[in-house]
């Protein structure tokens, strides 16, 4: 190697070795994982009771570890196994081998849902009820408190309980030798001491240590490395990683929340903030509580003055109910659980209900790379850099194939690379003769085989095909008869096969590894060409190590000479990107969410994946980011403010720790980002934890990323992240539309008391009328508005900002109190007068009422009231008057919000063009919205309890109509100037 491509290579680590060493395929050994965390984990080795049982200990010097250093561990306990006592007392010493939980009793989850602020307004509400006596409206509000709660309770516990399933179903198991004898149990059994198998295809069940021997182990949950690293004696093999070649003994040295699985874990208890969308429902409730509080505390106090203690408390009772809207927190919960049924129909389990909403707002996705963009599945690259003329990848792939037991199953991460990817068909003429498994010495596999004629004297062999093979010498039967009888299997072949056998046969040598391991081996059968070889070897190497992509060496044995080696050329191989997620990118850079990539692999391979997923190559390792406080683990201060320009400028961090992960996310929730996690490992956890939005693989990701995240893609496909984003866009549009219809009928119920207090005509709704409204009537027509499908404009605008863009603007609230609400209680006005009206009671006739009529105070004849045309009722003609007045002042607002839920499908776009029937929920909500409003005014009995009687249908209909048209002649003459002058200041009144 020239000495300025040897300084190359050592700027940039990418070395030969380093991009296909099969005993080097990791950036990080075991020892560099995380400092601080392994810092923390140090605790003894084993325990003194195991060390006193364990006389019989190794001694024998260590392998020579991935750090180069020799007999560092050979002074450690190694086990021989316990029996079942000892483990038993271990057990009740060190505990299960399982990471505390911290289960919330489902009874707490009950009751928390009776314990927020719009639950308190309610149970304020019901105290009074029944203080004064009104226990028909006390038993309502109750019946509401417990239906919301149930709600509530219902659909968070599902969330919770399809993760636990999925846990439950993934529970690993172990090896273990206990009495002497080898058997399989529950690794949460597993005590420091046991003495376990770790083989290929197992989970290492706990952190344990290689008695002897060496193993490959997959560490990309833990690391985020893509490639297997090799264990040694005394090397750790970490819980949560998998071995994929081999099998050793290993002696557990560490259990449960000691392991690093769990140190690491244990960083998820930090973050207890309150989701965005529950400060978004508590400050709309804050607002109509102190809306609901002035009202009630001057009618209270104006009321006192005028009537008795218990009437104006009953009045204000009515306008407390009456200003807050008490199904909003059924209809809310009944969203986002539509929300959560539709995610989980593209194969995404939602954990906390809220990240839905969440997801509206977020604004960077910060995700993991191996196992979360791509497949943590190595796979043969097209290019393939040929240095014997007439070999191709498809030669190549079958000479790599013969160095491994292509018969057998896959031993290792690149055995299952190459005969994943070669022919099999084109391997039936050969024979494999001899086998050499990789060693840690030769760092190489080596195979021997022989290949058959498919014609020998002009007659097929049996069972024999034909395989070209390129630069190919054969051997005569003399030459290589007594090396050809080695090994060889005749039981199965006549006569005239053993003839075909020796005369149509060739034998040779193939061998795959390390570039500079195989350049050493074939450069000392040419010497002449060795310079030029290597100088072409290490260009191509370092050109694709510039590029992220490794490579794997591949030479065979030509000319009869089984140790004359050439040199075939180079099978390049890379960890490809999911299907789905380049287009997953685009579509969310479409949408405006920036994505970058935080992983623990190599800076090289992630700026080739980023490259090549279109995120951008400007990507840094981790040598510029801080670490949590070594002893108090508190982030450093000013962290956005120090690094948070680098965290935006970057298109993500590479070779970093999990420390870091949590840290980035930190720093970008410090600059007011609302901040996406995806990943699937352990070392994921943390930052999943603290995002405003965790996604977690629920495939092939760890028990610990589950349980932090809000969102498991049962199926690991990253496209439902997008999805997930239209649905928290479309769940926030919606529920922004639910909340307008819904406070827009608060004006025509608290206006009428207003009305009765300072004016003194008769109060055209009672309580329970309200209470109809509110939990009756309005439910079916606004959780259909949950239904709505997106508008065209919804995903043509930035992520929503969260200080600006909130669920109770004040352009919404204008809307529905100072717009449709003005509109519907003018609609109810014009029925109140004109029902009077027919009875001959004129408007000047009402207020001089002075809140003696209508109904009667003492119900005697003392009470008749004499209109200014001379008509006269008695007090049972008041109160039927009254009942009249009620019943059509309230099916007047049922019929005004049944034509106010169209307009209200839309916000910015016609109702015309987005389609008047095309939500047909909506449809059937107005329908059981109007049979329930004339089941309470018209049915015998339950008028007496509502106080209602048959209202004026006529009329009524009159009204809707008048309402139906102004309503929707406003909407949406406002819908098209919002769209049309977005810019312009009116619609900061106009637009929600």
């Amino acid at each position: 190697m020239s000495s300025s491509l040897s300084k190359s290579l050592l700027s940039e680590p990418q070395s030969l070795g380093e991009f296909c060493d099969e005993s080097n395929l990791s950036n990080q050994n075991e020892d560099t994982i995380n400092p601080v965390i392994a810092a923390a984990a140090s605790p003894p080795i084993l325990h003194s009771k195991y060390k006193e049982i364990s006389n019989d200990v190794s001694t024998e010097n260590a392998e020579p570890s991935e750090d180069g250093e020799s007999g560092k561990y050979e002074a450690f306990p190694y086990s021989h196994g316990l029996s079942e006592n000892e483990a038993l007392s271990f057990l009740k010493e060190f505990g299960r081998n399982e990471l505390p939980e911290k289960v919330v009793p489902k009874w707490y989850i009950f009751l928390s849902q009776l314990w927020q602020p719009m639950p308190i307004m309610i149970w304020l509400a019901a105290i009074v009820e029944a203080a004064i006596q009104n226990f028909i409206d006390m038993s309502i509000l109750l019946v509401i408190q417990f239906a919301n709660a149930s709600i509530g309770y219902y659909e968070i516990t599902k969330a919770g309980d399809a993760v636990a399933a999925l846990k439950k179903s993934l529970k690993p198991n172990a090896t273990v030798k206990r009495d002497g004898i080898w058997k399989n149990i529950d690794a949460a059994f597993l005590v420091p001491g046991d003495l376990v198998l770790l083989a290929s295809g197992s989970a290492v069940p706990a952190d344990c240590r290689v008695n002897e021997g060496e193993i490959e182990v997959d560490e990309a949950a833990l690391t985020g490395e893509s490639l297997p690293v090799s264990k040694f004696q005394g090397s750790s093999c970490k819980m949560g990683s998998t071995v994929v070649r081999g099998e050793v003994e290993g002696t557990v040295e560490f259990t449960g929340a000691n392991t690093f699985f769990g140190k690491t874990a244990a960083l998820l208890g930090s973050t207890t903030e309150m989701s965005n969308f529950q400060k978004l429902l508590v400050r709309i409730v804050m607002v109509l509580v102190c809306i609901s509080s002035v009202l009630c505390l001057i009618l209270m106090v104006y009321l006192s003055t005028v009537t008795n203690f218990r009437e104006a408390l009953s009045f204000t009772v009515v306008v407390m109910v009456a200003s807050i809207p008490m199904a909003m927190e059924v209809v809310t919960t009944t969203t986002l659980a539509l929300g959560s049924k539709e995610l989980s129909h593209e194969g995404a389990i939602v954990t906390r209900l809220a990240a839905i909403e969440d997801m509206a707002a977020m604004s960077i996705l910060c995700s993991d790379k191996t196992g979360t963009l791509t497949m943590n599945k190595m796979e043969i690259q097209a290019e393939t850099p040929i240095y014997e003329v007439g070999e191709t990848q498809f030669s190549l792939l079958r000479y790599a194939a013969m160095a491994a037991k292509w018969k057998e199953p896959p031993r290792d991460a690149l055995d299952t690379l190459t005969l994943t990817a070669v022919d099999m068909k084109s391997l039936e003429s050969v024979e494999q003769l001899d086998y050499m498994p990789f060693d840690p010495i030769v760092k190489r596999t080596e195979g021997t085989v022989r290949e058959f004629s498919s014609s020998i004297n002009g007659s097929s062999s049996a069972g024999m095909t034909l395989a070209a093979v390129s630069g190919v010498g054969g051997l005569t039967p003399s030459s290589s008869k007594s090396s050809l009888l080695e090994g060889v299997s005749s039981k199965s072949m006549n006569a005239s096969q053993k003839s075909a056998y020796f005369i149509g046969v060739n034998a040779f040598k193939t061998t795959k590894g390390a570039p500079h391991v195989i350049l050493k081996l074939v450069n000392a059968c040419d010497p002449a060409n060795a310079a030029a070889l290597t100088r072409q070897v290490e260009s191509d190497v370092h050109r694709l190590g510039l590029r992220g992509i490794r490579s794997l060496a591949v030479a065979k044995t030509v000319n009869g000479d089984v140790e004359n080696w050439r040199f075939l050329g180079l099978l390049t191989f890379l960890d490809p990107p999911r299907p789905d997620t380049k287009q997953t990118i685009e579509d969310a850079k479409k949408y405006g969410v920036a994505v970058k990539m935080i992983t623990g692999d190599h800076v090289l391979i992630a700026r080739e994946t980023a490259r090549v997923l279109g995120m951008g190559d400007y990507i840094k390792t981790s040598a510029g980011l801080p670490l949590l406080d070594p002893v108090t683990k508190a982030k450093p201060p000013h962290l956005g403010r120090d690094y948070g320009d680098m965290c935006l400028a970057v298109d993500g961090f590479a070779q970093v720790f999990p420390e870091h992960k949590y840290l980035i996310v930190e720093c970008l929730r410090e600059l007011d980002y609302k901040v996406g996690m995806t990943g699937d490992g352990v070392n994921d956890s943390p930052a999943l934890k603290q995002a405003a939005i965790g996604v977690a693989m629920g495939l092939n990701g760890s028990d610990v990323a589950r349980e932090a995240a809000d969102l498991v893609l049962l199926d690991d496909n990253f496209a439902s992240i997008v999805v997930g984003i239209k649905e928290g866009r479309l769940l926030f549009s919606n529920l922004k539309k639910s909340i307008a219809y819904t406070l827009a009928h608060l004006v025509p119920e608290v206006v009428p008391v207003l009305l009765w207090a300072f004016v003194g005509i008769p109060q055209p709704m009672g309580s329970i009328l309200t209470l109809c409204i509110d939990l009756l009537t309005e439910l079916a027509p606004a959780t259909s508005l949950a239904f709505e499908k997106a508008e065209s404009l919804i995903m043509q605008v930035p992520p929503r900002n969260v200080k600006t863009d909130k669920l109770t603007s004040f352009s919404l609230l204008f809307y529905s109190y100072g717009q449709a609400g003005i509109i519907l209680t003018a609609a109810c006005l014009f029925t109140y007068f004109q029902v009077f009206n027919f009875y001959g009671v004129s408007a000047s006739d009402l207020f001089s009422n002075n809140n003696q009529y209508f109904p009667s105070k003492s119900g005697t004849d003392d009470d008749t009231f004499v209109t200014s045309s001379g008509l006269s009722y008695d007090a049972d003609t008041q109160n039927h008057i009254l009942s009249v007045i009620q019943g059509t002042w309230y099916l007047m607002i049922v019929c005004g919000q049944a034509t106010h839920v169209w307009v209200c499908r839309t916000a910015t776009v016609s109702i015309f063009e987005h389609g008047i029937f095309g939500n047909h929920y909506t449809t059937y909500g107005v329908a059981i919205a109007l049979c329930l409003g004339c089941f309470v005014v018209y049915t015998p009995g339950l008028q007496t309890i509502v106080g209602a009687a048959n209202p004026f249908s006529l009329i009524i209909f009159e009204a809707t109509l008048l309402c139906a048209f102004t309503l929707w002649t406003y909407t949406e003459g406002r819908k098209w100037f919002t769209r049309n002058y977005r810019n312009h200041w009116l619609n900061k009144y106009l637009a929600w």
